[in-house]
This record gives C-alpha cells, structure tokens and sequence, in this order.
C-alpha cells in the first residue's frame, strides 16, 4: 500500500495542531477526525483498505476549513510499519512544513482468527495482544518521535 489521500484548506500556521488518527476512515475514527477538525486541528488519518472512505472523510475535513492527509496502514502488519513511519514524515513536511505533530489517537483494529487460549504454547504472544500492544512498541518509536516525546515515553 503507498498511496494516499490529501487536502488542502486555508493555510495552517506553525502552531496549527495536527493530530494523527490511526484507523479514521470510519466509525469512532471518523468520528475523532471531524470532531478534531471541528475544533480547528489538521488531522493525518491512517487507513487499512477504505481509501476511498478516507477520501470521503479527507473531503469532510477540507468543507470544515482544516487540512487532513490520508495514509495507508494495516496495524496488524509490522511490516509496513517502517515505511509508513517514512510516508507520515514526508507528509508532515509537505503539507505542513514541519517535522512533528501533536496529538496520537490510537484507533486502529483488525479482526484476527486467535488461537484458543489453551492451544497457545508457552512464551508466545497471543495474537489479540500483539495486534492491541505491538502498534504501539513497534510503529509508534517513529511517530513519539515526531510528537517529541521520545525521551519521556
């Protein structure tokens, strides 16, 4: 996946926040994205397979006066994580002239087929918990970066 949707509205300032929304094309997503936007935050919204939801919720955005990128990311695909983390750093750069951005809402999910907690073997994840933490050590080391907070986090 390297494609992605974008918008331009009125011109963001410096200090305009941006808030990154993993899994805003739809529902509670979604609905963080328009409500961020409603308050005068730019949004980056991650997406899995719905790009043309995202577009739709990108379109949505740029009617409310805000500016919003929309990038692919499946969550449960560590994989992707290293090139996503390029794709938001040059979005962030292109769109708003900056290296960071302000706000993390962690909303991304996946339907995973889990093994039966008694077929699991000893000291292996279960799926669920990987796909629910592993975002987070995995994908994120790149975006707190972004945020600043490495060194808190």
């Amino acid at each position: 996946m390297t494609t992605s949707t974008t918008s331009t509205a009125s011109s963001a300032s410096p200090s305009t926040p941006i808030v990154l929304i993993t899994g805003g094309s739809r529902g509670l997503g979604r609905n963080a994205a328009l409500a961020a936007a409603r308050t005068g935050i730019d949004v980056v919204l991650t997406y899995r397979q719905q790009a043309a939801e995202a577009q739709a919720v990108v379109a949505e955005i740029t009617a409310l006066g805000r500016r919003a990128v929309a990038l692919p990311l499946d969550v449960g695909d560590v994989r992707s994580f290293e090139g996503f983390a390029v794709q938001l750093t040059q979005a962030l750069q292109t769109h708003w002239q900056r290296e960071r951005f302000d706000f993390l809402v962690n909303n991304a999910g996946s339907h995973l087929t889990a093994p039966k907690p008694l077929e699991l073997r000893k000291h292996e994840p279960h799926p669920v918990s990987t796909l629910s933490t592993g975002p987070q050590f995995v994908l994120y080391p790149q975006p707190y970066r972004l945020l600043g907070l490495q060194e808190s986090i």
